[in-house]
């Protein structure tokens, strides 16, 4: 008969043969190349599961790889293979057909292919009867691209069948790295790029790796998104042979999904009004065949595939909008729900541009105050200019100005009317006084929040107040703070105003501060918060949460500090608002910096400074400040001294007293010892500048210059003014800092060191904490526990702080054992000591002096002719007029190395014949030691002596304390070996993070903060930091970098791979420790 001929056995059928991820295509274009791909090896696990259950169904939809899946895990020489075909939807012929195999008692398992042709005929009818009569140890083997219906709760309840659809054919990442090293080249963020846009599409995977294999290497991750457009080799093929194969009903819950973003049944049902339970049917049809897959982070919601919702987006909403007005009835539905910021977004991907901007006239106040500073400035930059009412124009104003796009946000004031300098109403008052406030021009905004009236009875004006008292407290301005608060808080109370309570409260809690009321500070800031929160005002939340870090951080609240910027950091960079997302980060700088956390430290205040520098903001000068502290503490004085520089510089145009009296006193610590005049200078300027608020940490420094010139009663009394002072107004870090500088005042130091060890000890300070425990154990009988010492100077280089490149004050605190020895440090900043003393600059005797020093260590071993050394020093010079002069500074260079009263001849400079070099017997140099540490380390690593590679590497991560000569960037002979060195750091990080990255996770991501410190779009060290952070469980703080890393691909045009690839990657870890 001719259905027999239909039949194909055993492993001999064509497609078991194939096995290819290529299907039928109904007659509806081609089916890519063959090719093959992996089954999922979660399936593969599932082998005995398949084999045993009397019916198996296969629902997905093309190109998920159906009969792949089959044909490896369930075809042998007892499977039959029947393809349905449009003619056994007569139902007499399909039960002939099916009858047939079973006569033969070596069949035990038939598949049936296609089977979703029978779809509305009575053939389905002879499916069921089959499976219904089933004969023991027989099996039936369904595959289709739409469900059937076959499957009741019953029979999952006997556990008579087993079901696979898409989600179980979803390649993960593994599989399609894998795929992509095979057949591209090895890069796993290639292969989550192409996981993520395809949702694991098999035939999608394929098609994509296909497309990329003639690009060059760096081409290809931007190449993805173009590949899932309605043009691209995965776009058309979605287009040609998926979306053409469903029907209507489909297509509209596709569309509504792209359209709000993916939603939950319970979602639906709210907005469609069924039942949930009919919705969650209707999203289950679409998560068995492919077409939409579970929010990663929210399992409970339903989302599109980015290559679906592209197609939606494109190809599918146009025609079904075009018939029904789709896009009106669900924007709809969400305006009555209250999700204005979705159906606002809804109506710009639609194009409706007088309903968007109907929408933003009714509900874009409001947007702004719940966060939605991004959709609102994009929404009406992209309105016709028509369309632009004063009122969108006002609120684009100051949707920007939050922002930190200044320049547009004043086009905007200006498109509204002319500005005659004149007096303003209250709203354009304060949005032209907002835009000049966030970007730190204090004159500018207190002259335009004054503008506005003199008096008015409205929670706006109460708003306004409170933006006037702020300016005016910047400025040290308090009385006429105090007066704009009180005045703020009697409307807002009056009116009863949530948000205008929320600006009152905040304007009160600064006055408060200044009045060194920190109970009534705290206070005000609670109230303000909960007022903010009930009305829905997001922004002010953002503003109050940084302003309390500041809180805890002046009470030494470090822990609190932490949790609280970081719930304002996630705001305001949900927010996008960029002042406040600079503000925060610094002050969680500063509270890592607190906890002993110097590389995490530097990197907020890093980001910081750029998120300041991109906006133009004044504000800068924070970030330069808390940046230099952690510089300073990690041992890298030039960039610290020129980070306080640079914020002084920032600052002082606007007076802005928080940024610059921080600013001094940094300045200050970092040329204790090194420069007292000028560190006294600073101070002076420090004191000048304060209201009052930092008179203990102004006392402290200037005990440390006076400690640091040998004046030890006027440090003590200094030190012990400033520690009554921050006791008194509980700054507990300002009166730590104070009894540490007085007991060193002292005779016997030890019993007051320890007073101020439990002080640090309180604040849970790990960095000072092990700095006093350092200067007990030196200051201990014959110098102390020698492998006890070892081991906190190794703590101290772990947090990223090695003593011997910190500032003066933290090693005359811990001391030296540098006795009997000559160390020249050139990584990071030039120093050199001899018998454990500091070469100063005087001993040197001139700056070519110390370049000539530097020139001998950058040729290293090699040495350097007289005439090559003539020339680096003199370069535009012959020879034979600065060979004098050369004399002079080789001879000033040797008498420094060997101190005042050393012998000349023992210098580690030595000469030969024309040959000058170091004598690396005589002298330590960080640079040379720490090259010939990395490479054996490194070699180490190639032959697999793993432990000896992590001592060497671990050795060699310590030396390196900065670029080479980085105190004096621009010597140009310096260049190629500061290059050189500089990679070679790079590996080093890498390869002891990955090493280490099970037995101390914690100095791993150290490693990886300290490797994109150097390199900020090193993706690989942005994907495993955090990934790092999600192993330790650092949720927030992993996202936090995660968006960091986003922003630096979106800087190069690339995408960024897809955070939940990152957790996706953690999970199995999880689970085998869990289990």
């Amino acid at each position: 008969m001719a259905v027999t001929q239909r039949y194909a056995s055993g492993r001999h059928h064509p497609r078991a043969r194939e096995a290819t991820i290529a299907t039928r295509s109904g007659g509806r274009g081609s089916p890519p190349p063959p090719a093959a791909v992996r089954t999922p090896p979660a399936l593969v696990g599932r082998r005995a599961i398949l084999t045993g259950r009397r019916l198996v169904t296969v629902t997905a939809g093309p190109g998920w790889g159906k009969t792949t899946l089959v044909s490896e895990l369930l075809v042998d020489d007892g499977t039959r293979w029947y393809t349905v075909e449009e003619r056994d939807r007569d139902p007499q012929l399909l039960a002939a057909a099916l009858g047939e195999p079973w006569a033969d008692p070596a069949v035990t398992r038939v598949v049936l292919d296609d089977a979703h042709l029978l779809l509305g005929s009575r053939g389905l009818q002879v499916v069921r009867d089959l499976i219904a009569t089933l004969p023991e140890g027989r099996q039936l083997v369904v595959i289709a691209n739409r469900d059937l219906g076959l499957v009741d709760d019953r029979a999952r309840g006997l556990g008579m069948v087993a079901e696979v659809d898409a989600r179980d054919l979803a390649l993960d990442l593994q599989v399609v790295a894998d795929l992509v090293g095979q057949e591209l080249a090895p890069d796993r963020a290639l292969a989550a790029r192409i996981a993520d846009a395809t949702g694991g599409w098999p035939v999608g995977v394929r098609l994509a790796i296909e497309a990329l294999r003639d690009l060059p290497a760096s081409d290809r991750s931007a190449a993805v998104e173009r590949l899932i457009g309605t043009t691209g080799a995965v776009g058309r093929y979605l287009r040609r042979v998926v979306a053409t194969d469903q029907d209507r009903e489909v297509h509209q819950l596709l569309a509504r999904l792209h359209l709000l973003q993916g939603a939950s049944a319970e979602r639906l049902a709210r907005l469609t009004g069924r039942r949930p339970a009919e919705e969650d049917e209707r999203l289950e049809l679409l998560l068995r065949r492919g077409l939409a897959r579970p929010r990663p982070e929210d399992p409970g919601t339903v989302e599109l595939p980015p290559a679906v919702d592209r197609l939606v987006a494109e190809h599918l909403l146009p025609e079904l909008d075009r018939d029904s007005d789709l896009v009106s009835e669900v924007t709809d539905e969400l305006l009555a729900q209250g999700e204005v910021a979705v159906a606002l977004d809804a109506l710009i991907g639609s194009a409706r541009t007088g309903a968007a901007a109907e929408l933003l006239e009714t509900h874009g106040r409001e947007m702004l105050h719940a966060g939605h500073l991004r959709t609102v400035a994009r929404a009406v930059e992209w309105l016709p200019s028509d369309l632009r009412s004063p009122t969108l124009e006002s609120l684009q104003a100051e949707a920007l100005a939050f922002r930190g796009e200044w320049a547009q946000a004043l086009r905007c004031l200006e498109a509204i009317g002319p500005d005659d300098g004149g007096p303003l109403p209250t709203e354009r008052a304060t949005q032209l006084g907002l835009i000049h406030h966030t970007r730190g021009d204090l004159d500018a905004a207190l002259a335009a929040y004054l503008r506005g009236p003199d008096d008015e009875d409205t929670p706006a004006f109460a708003g306004l107040l409170g933006w006037r008292a702020t300016a005016h407290w910047l400025r040290g301005q308090l009385e006429d703070a105090r007066c704009c608060a009180d005045r703020a808080m009697d409307i807002a109370t009056r009116h009863n105003d949530d948000r205008a309570l929320a600006y009152a409260h905040t304007a009160a809690a600064l006055v408060a501060a200044s009045d060194g009321d920190r109970r009534a500070n705290l206070s005000h800031y609670r109230q303000g918060l909960a007022a903010a929160s009930r009305g829905g005002d997001q922004l002010q939340q953002a503003r109050i949460l940084t302003n309390l870090g500041s809180h805890h951080l002046e009470e030494g609240r470090y822990a609190d500090a932490l949790e609280v910027t970081g719930q304002a950091i996630d705001l305001a960079e949900a927010q996008g608002f960029a002042t406040l997302i600079g503000v925060a980060r610094c002050n969680r700088s500063d509270a890592l910096l607190s906890t002993g956390a110097t590389d995490e430290a530097i990197a907020d205040a890093e980001r910081a400074r750029e998120v300041f520098a991109r906006i133009g903001a004044r504000t800068e000068a924070y970030a330069h400040h808390v940046l230099a502290a952690a510089r300073a503490e990690r041992g890298e004085l030039a960039l610290a001294r020129q980070a306080y520089e640079q914020a002084l510089r920032l600052g002082a145009p606007g007076g802005d007293r928080q940024a610059l009296v921080p600013a001094h006193l940094g300045l200050s610590w970092v040329l204790t010892g090194s420069d007292d005049d000028a560190a006294a200078a600073a101070i002076d300027r420090a004191r000048e500048l304060d209201d009052g608020m930092a008179a203990a940490e102004v006392a402290a420094a200037d005990a440390w210059v006076h400690l640091a010139r040998g004046e030890t009663t006027e440090a003590a009394e200094l030190a012990q003014m400033a520690a009554s002072l921050a006791t008194s107004r509980g700054n507990r870090a300002a009166a730590a800092s104070a009894v540490t500088c007085r007991a060193l005042t002292v005779a016997d130091p030890r019993p007051p060191l320890s007073d101020a060890l439990a002080l640090w000890q309180e604040l849970d300070a790990p960095l000072w904490i092990t700095r006093l425990e350092l200067a007990l154990e030196r200051r201990g009988p014959g110098g102390g526990d020698r492998a006890r010492v070892r081991e906190l100077e190794r703590e101290l280089a772990a947090l990223g702080c090695p003593h011997e490149r910190s500032v003066w004050a933290a090693q005359v605190l811990t001391g030296t054992d540098r006795a009997g020895r000559s160390v020249i440090r050139a990584l990071g900043t030039f120093t050199a000591s001899v018998d454990g003393q500091p070469v100063t600059a005087s001993s040197w005797g001139s700056r070519k002096a110390r370049e000539l020093v530097k020139a001998l260590i950058a040729r290293s071993p090699r040495g350097l002719t007289r005439e090559e050394l003539g020339h680096l020093l003199w370069p535009d010079q012959p020879y034979d007029r600065v060979s004098g002069r050369l004399s002079t500074a080789l001879s000033l260079a040797r008498a420094a190395l060997v101190g005042d009263d050393g012998d000349r001849d023992a210098s580690p400079i030595q000469t030969g014949g024309s040959t000058v070099r170091l004598a690396l017997d005589r002298v330590e140099v960080d640079a040379l030691a720490f090259r010939e540490l990395a490479e054996r380390g490194l070699r180490a690593v190639r032959d697999e002596a793993l432990d000896t590679a992590a001592r060497l590497l671990l050795e060699a991560e310590e030396l390196y304390g900065g670029d080479l000569f980085e105190d004096e960037p621009d010597l140009p002979w310096a260049e190629d070996r500061r290059a050189e060195l500089r990679s070679l750091y790079l590996s080093v990080a890498r390869t002891l993070a990955e090493l280490l990255r099970t037995e101390d996770p914690e100095f791993a991501i150290r490693l990886l903060l300290r490797i994109l410190d150097r390199d900020g779009y090193d993706e690989p060290a942005h994907l495993n930091l955090a990934v790092a952070l999600l192993r330790a469980g650092r949720h927030g703080e992993a996202r936090r970098r995660y968006r960091l890393y986003r922003d630096r691909m979106a800087e190069l045009d690339l995408p960024a791979v897809p955070f939940h690839e990152l957790s996706a990657a953690v999970q199995p870890e999880a689970a085998r420790a869990a289990g």
